[in-house]
């Protein structure tokens, strides 16, 4: 039976009485990914890092408070330029999601960064879609067993669903 842990992190911080949102829409070239599986990843790009740095930076002069990145577009080696960027301006960020695997023989699951006050939270995809089934199990995406839940963040309270978990 797959179990789900629900976990409320209360981030301490007084919400603002209103927010500016900035949603991050990079641009990839088709031929940076690759697939196996069903599983789909970006290659290490310095274009893809860069424009991650460029949106970070518009989003500081712009005193962004939320910057939310789509699905698969922030490799897990970028993560510490966001949470730099975090830390020292108090913004939220919503990380994008990739795919991780915490041991060569532990399953892929599909986790979110969000990024709060400079510290780091993985959320985690509870409903693989079917366009990543796999026929080989060690490859497969599995479905996650962990959702955090912030409670008073300074852009109040949210919850990250990727992909297919809003259609369940």
């Amino acid at each position: 039976k797959h179990t789900l842990d629900i976990i409320e992190q209360d981030c301490r911080q007084t919400q603002k009485p209103s927010i500016l949102i900035m949603l991050a829409q990079v641009s990839t070239d088709k031929s940076k990914w690759t697939s196996k599986g069903g599983i789909h990843r970006y290659s290490d790009d310095p274009f893809l890092n860069l424009q991650i740095r460029r949106f970070t930076q518009k989003a500081i002069q712009a005193k962004v408070d939320l910057l939310v990145f789509p699905e698969l577009s922030v490799p897990e080696q970028c993560i510490g330029v966001l949470q730099r960027c975090s830390k020292r301006t108090g913004m939220t960020i919503v990380a994008g999601s990739h795919y991780h695997r915490s041991g060569t023989k532990s399953p892929y699951r599909s986790r979110c960064p969000v990024i709060v006050n400079g510290k780091v939270y993985f959320t985690e995809r509870i409903h693989p879609s079917y366009l990543e089934d796999c026929p080989f199990p060690s490859d497969a995406l599995q479905p996650g067993t962990k959702v955090v839940v912030f409670r008073n963040t300074n852009v109040g309270n949210l919850a990250v669903l990727i992909c297919s978990d809003y259609l369940n």
